[in-house]
């Protein structure tokens, strides 16, 4: 499985975990046996239990600003998605 893939794959898993039993429940082992994989491959993508709970955290800011924020956002008349105005 490719890295980038991978690693998004665990993201969204841990998203919704998370979202199911709260972050502080999200551990590498739960994760893992969520998505069939070695304790040591989630643990090579994120290192400790707090840096996958941060980088879920990240993730779901993301989502939260590209899903909610942006298409709130006014645009200018003559502008396009990307904010580049004429």
């Amino acid at each position: 499985m490719e890295t980038a893939t991978a690693k998004q794959r665990i993201l969204d898993r841990a998203f919704l975990l998370a979202g199911l039993y709260g972050l502080e429940a999200l551990t590498i082992g739960r994760l893992a046996a969520d998505l069939e994989m070695s304790k040591a491959g989630v643990y090579g993508h994120f290192g400790s239990k707090q840096a996958l709970q941060l980088a879920t955290l990240e993730w779901a800011g993301q989502q939260f600003r590209r899903d909610i924020i942006e298409p709130a956002r006014p645009r200018r008349t003559g502008c396009s998605a990307s904010g580049q105005c004429a």
